[in-house]
């Protein structure tokens, strides 16, 4: 899996990722109803362990995800800035037009 931040999507994140730090890329199914219905969700991690994480190669921010959520995303993702929104896109879908950041 590989994603790219855009750099408007960069430079949002920024205020939420300082230096070293590092984001979770989640597949929430909490209150969906079961476990294939989920949101994408972003949360940054500070000083939490990585030992049950799986790194995904990106092009900037350090991003992380739990290897039974991969099978929910596309092989090329794109975070990307836009009207004032993240939006979490792959050539095929959109996955999301509003991609929370909880911290």
């Amino acid at each position: 899996m590989y994603v790219t931040f855009s750099s408007s999507a960069q430079k949002f994140l920024g205020k939420y990722v300082k230096q070293d730090g590092k984001l979770l890329l989640l597949y929430d199914t909490d209150g969906c109803g079961c476990a294939v219905n989920g949101v994408p969700v972003l949360h940054v991690l500070s000083g939490i362990g990585e030992e049950n994480l799986q790194k995904i190669e990106t092009n900037s921010i350090p991003l992380f995800m739990y290897s039974k959520h991969t099978v929910f995303f596309d092989e090329l993702l794109e975070i990307v800035y836009q009207d004032h929104k993240l939006k979490l896109v792959s050539k095929n879908q959109i996955f999301t037009h509003h991609l929370q950041v909880k911290l």
